[in-house]
């Protein structure tokens, strides 16, 4: 599949203010309107793995996070259920 099919399915699926951008064999990055409070770009990469295409922060949001509470909190209590439930969701909804 080539870079210009998969960004006019993105384009038609999700909105015309998302590009994609090579970054190497089967990896791509995805820049879309939207930005953390301080300004960052969020982080979205389009990759290929296990022989599916898979979206993910790559844990920058996670980093954010950091940014704003003790990490030490986003492993215990509420933020980490969160956390969790999310995980679980995506590899739910993960096609086989």
């Amino acid at each position: 599949m080539s870079i210009k099919t998969i960004e006019k399915d993105f384009i038609d699926k999700v909105s015309a203010e998302i590009q994609l951008s090579a970054d190497g064999k089967d990896r791509f990055l995805v820049f879309t309107p939207f930005h953390f409070n301080d300004g960052d770009q969020l982080v979205i990469v389009l990759k290929k793995m296990g022989g599916r295409w898979v979206l993910s922060d790559e844990a920058h949001t996670y980093m954010h996070l950091s940014y704003y509470m003790d990490e030490q909190r986003l492993h215990s209590g509420n933020p980490q259920k969160l956390i969790l439930k999310a995980l679980m969701f995506a590899i739910h909804i993960s096609p086989t």
